[in-house]
This record gives structure tokens, sequence and C-alpha cells, in this order.
């Protein structure tokens, strides 16, 4: 029997996902809100179901042609990214949605910026009410 564990055990370390009986949770991705400068942004992890969530969420959206433009100042949208990959990240900042690897940059619309509100949605208590509110998403998905 344990030689059934161990792989499985080894196997979720790998992926990122927590290892059943050890009471510790791992996380697969992590996302921040770009807003601050000069003072930590808030980050939160999320969880394998969130991460598997987004996957699928930005899966389904239409090709853009570029990604929106910040003006450099406050808020520049969510990063994502997964610690167990450094070549890739994901950054959504409303209604566009930019996947970047190694080999490629890949941009999708997002009209109703969904992706970028349902994010907030999971942030919890990373991100206060009144940050929610500045940023124009007093109401996030959950």
């Amino acid at each position: 029997m344990r030689m059934k564990t161990l792989p499985a055990a080894i196997l979720a370390v790998v992926l990122g996902a927590s290892v059943p009986g050890t009471g510790e949770e791992r996380h697969s991705m992590h996302a921040e809100l770009d807003i601050f400068s000069g003072r930590p942004n808030p980050a939160w992890p999320l969880t394998d179901e969130e991460a598997a969530t987004l996957q699928a969420m930005t899966a389904s959206l239409p090709a853009a042609a570029a990604p929106s433009q910040s003006d450099g100042l406050g808020y520049r949208g969510i990063v994502v990214r997964n610690p167990g990959d450094s070549s890739w990240s994901l950054t959504v900042f409303r209604d566009t949605v930019q996947i970047l690897t190694a080999a490629k940059s890949d941009v999708r619309f997002d009209a109703d910026a969904t992706i970028e509100r349902w994010l907030l949605g999971t942030a919890g208590d990373a991100v206060d009410a009144a940050l929610l509110a500045r940023l124009g998403y007093s109401n996030p998905i959950d």
C-alpha cells in the first residue's frame, strides 16, 4: 500500500496539488493585483479548482489583436503566475487577457471583463472593499 501512496504524493507535489493526509495545501497558481508602486501589491493563491476554472474560462475567449494598455500608473491589471512554470504568466486587464509563454504571446478578448471580475472574487480578504470600489468592481463575481 505504501508503494501506491508514494507515487501519488510525488505526482501531486510536481503538479502543485495538495498532498492528501499531510495537512499541507499547495497552490498551482498565484494572482497579484498590479496596482501599487513602492509597496507590496495584494496577492492571493488560487486553488487547483480555481486554476482549472481560469484556464477553461480563458480558453473559451475569442482571439484579440492586442492587449489593452494601462496608462502606466495605478491599476495595471491582475497577473497570474504558476510557480511551477516561470515562463508562463497570464495578465488580465479590463477586456483583454494576455497569456505569455516562453514560445509565444496569446491575447484574448473578454468583452464583459468576466475573468477580471471572477479573479477579484477569488481574492477574499487580500483585496479590501475600498480598493475594489476604487477599481469600479464593488461587486465581483464569486
